[in-house]
C-alpha cells in the first residue's frame, strides 16, 4: 500500500511521480526500507493504471524511470504503453518504450514504435529520438547474425547518426551515438576521430571521458591527460551530466601511468600531484564506488612504496602541501 504518511491517494501521474519521489528520498535517508520503497512505487503503478490516470508525456517519462531504476523493465513498458495511449505521437514516450522493450520480449512493438518515431517529422524529434532509436537498432545489431539484416542496420544507423548532428549540431549525444555505432562494427580509430571532432568543435565532457577511457587502454597518458583535463574544465556547468569523479580518476591513472613510465619518482612534485588526484577522486565517488576506491588505495601504496615514505601526508608536509 502507499504510504499514509505520504497523503492522499494521487489524481494524477504527475502527483503519483511526486509520492514516488517522496518515497524515494525516503528510502535514501533511511525511512523506508527498500522492500517497502518498491511495495510504494507498485502501489502507485496499480493506482495509475487502474485510475486510468491522466498526465502529460513528462510525467509519464519520469514514472516510468521510476521501474527502470529498481530493474524492472517490463512494469516500465506498461507504464508507457499508458502513456502512449494517451500521447501517440510523443517521441519521448515512444522511444523509451524502445530503450526498455527488447530487454523483456516486447519485440514486435517495439518495431511498431520506432517505425512511428523515425517517420516524425525531424524538427519534432528530441534528443531520445535519436539516441534510444540508435540504441534500439544496436542492440537489434547484436542479435543480428544475416550479413544483408547487419549491413541494413548499418545504414539506418549512419542516415539517424546524421539526422541527430544535422538537427542538433551541439548536443555531444549525437558524437557519442556515432562513436557507438563506429565501435560496434570494429571502426574504433575512427571513432576517436569523431570523439575528437566534438572535443574541438563545444564544450564535451562526455566526449572527453569517452575518448581518454579509449586512449588508457591504448596506453596513451598524456592524451588521456589533455582529454581528462579539458573534460574536467568543460563540466564546469549546472548539467553537466558526466561522471566528474571518474573523470579525475582517470587523470590520476594517466599521470601515475606516466611517472613509472618516466621512473620520475625523484620528482617530489610530480609525485604529490598524481596524489593529490587520486585523493580528489577518492574524495568524489560515491561510497558504491568499492573497485575504484580500493584500486586508489593499492595505487597509494605503490607510489608510497616507491618514494620510500610511511604515507603520502607525511610526504607532503615535508613540502608544505596537500589540501
Amino acid at each position: 500500500m502507499v504510504d499514509t504518511n505520504m497523503g492522499p491517494r494521487p489524481r494524477s501521474v504527475e502527483a503519483a511521480e511526486r509520492l514516488a519521489t517522496t518515497a524515494r528520498t525516503d528510502w535514501a535517508i533511511g525511512k523506508l526500507t527498500f522492500d517497502q520503497y518498491v511495495e510504494n512505487l507498485y502501489s502507485l503503478s496499480q493506482t495509475v493504471q487502474e485510475m486510468k490516470l491522466r498526465g502529460d508525456s513528462d510525467d509519464w517519462h519520469n514514472f516510468a524511470v521510476n521501474f527502470a531504476r529498481i530493474d524492472d523493465e517490463a512494469e516500465a513498458c506498461k507504464i508507457l504503453k499508458r502513456g502512449i495511449e494517451q500521447h501517440p505521437y510523443s517521441v519521448d514516450l515512444l522511444s523509451d518504450f524502445l530503450s526498455y522493450g527488447l530487454s523483456c520480449g516486447e519485440d514486435e512493438q517495439c518495431e511498431t514504435y520506432y517505425k512511428i518515431v523515425v517517420d516524425m517529422p525531424l524538427v519534432k524529434t528530441t534528443w531520445r529520438g535519436f539516441t534510444f532509436v540508435i540504441d534500439y537498432l544496436l542492440a537489434k545489431f547484436e542479435k543480428s547474425c544475416s550479413e544483408s539484416e547487419i549491413d541494413q542496420l548499418w545504414q539506418a544507423m549512419n542516415e539517424r547518426v546524421l539526422q541527430f548532428k544535422q538537427r542538433f549540431p551541439y548536443d555531444e549525444r549525437a558524437y557519442l551515438s556515432n562513436a557507438e555505432v563506429l565501435l560496434a562494427f570494429g571502426k574504433e580509430d575512427e571513432a576517436a576521430e569523431v570523439l575528437k571532432d566534438a572535443m574541438g568543435k563545444f564544450a564535451a565532457p562526455k566526449c572527453c571521458l569517452k575518448y581518454a577511457d579509449m586512449m588508457l587502454r591504448r596506453g596513451c597518458f598524456e592524451e588521456v591527460q589533455r582529454a581528462a583535463r579539458l573534460g574536467i574544465s568543460c563540466s564546469a556547468q549546472e548539467q553537466a551530466g558526466v561522471n566528474l569523479a571518474y573523470l579525475v580518476y582517470q587523470l590520476a591513472l594517466a599521470m601515475d601511468a606516466q611517472l613509472h613510465a618516466d621512473d620520475a619518482f625523484n620528482n617530489k612534485e610530480r609525485v604529490l600531484e598524481v596524489l593529490r588526484h587520486y585523493a580528489a577522486a577518492e574524495n568524489s565517488f560515491d561510497k558504491g564506488r568499492s573497485a575504484y576506491l580500493e584500486n586508489i588505495h593499492k595505487r597509494r601504496l605503490i607510489l608510497e612504496a616507491k618514494i620510500d615514505i610511511r604515507t603520502h601526508m607525511e610526504f607532503a608536509n615535508d613540502n608544505d602541501a596537500v589540501d
